[in-house]
């Protein structure tokens, strides 16, 4: 006999993994130098890092336009790889930090403004989005479609505009950072 878990304990758990995980990531950011801090990244990483959010971004559009046409299969195909990309970009983000600390914003005057503005709507985002879309995830894994569609209906369009802001955030940095 199978018993159901309560949408109160998924919600709990997965609130207190992300504010675990969320720590972890401002700690790794903000309070820790990096092991190789004075070595430059390796080029290849942010790159890599900003392809898994690009990722993301497409395969949620894909998925979304699968899901109003009813084509569940390849809908789920492909929120999969939104989330494997989405996972993959924190892991590779938070190996960069840790092996090479933050990398400071070089340009000046009204797009430094515009950075750090996005920048900052950016984290604020993630640290939302990460709850909710485990939560979404889990109902879809657990198969409880209501609670999948109506956590699915709020989480969506977060999601993409974390998933685009992280790739707009690396195409300031490699711009203005030459």
């Amino acid at each position: 006999m199978q018993t159901k878990i309560s949408s109160k304990t998924i919600i709990l758990t997965v609130l207190g993994f992300s504010v675990f995980a969320s720590g972890l990531v401002f700690f790794l950011v903000y309070g820790f130098r990096g092991i190789n801090a004075n070595q430059a990244p390796q080029a290849f990483l942010p790159l890599i890092i900003a392809l898994c959010n690009t990722v993301s971004a497409l395969f949620l559009v894909m998925g979304l336009i699968r899901i109003k046409k009813k084509d569940v299969e390849h809908h789920k195909k492909f929120l999969l790889i939104a989330l494997v990309s989405s996972t993959l970009f924190l892991v590779l983000y938070l190996a960069r930090h840790t092996l090479y600390g933050d990398q400071f914003f070089l340009g000046q005057g009204p797009i430094r403004i515009f950075y750090f503005t996005l920048l900052i709507t950016h984290i604020i985002g993630s640290v939302i989005a990460l709850p909710l879309v485990l939560t979404t995830a889990a109902f879809a894994f657990l198969k409880r479609w209501p609670e999948h569609k109506s956590w699915a209906n709020r989480t969506w369009a977060l999601w993409l505009a974390v998933s685009l802001s992280g790739v707009l955030v690396f195409l300031l940095l490699q711009i203005y950072n030459k």
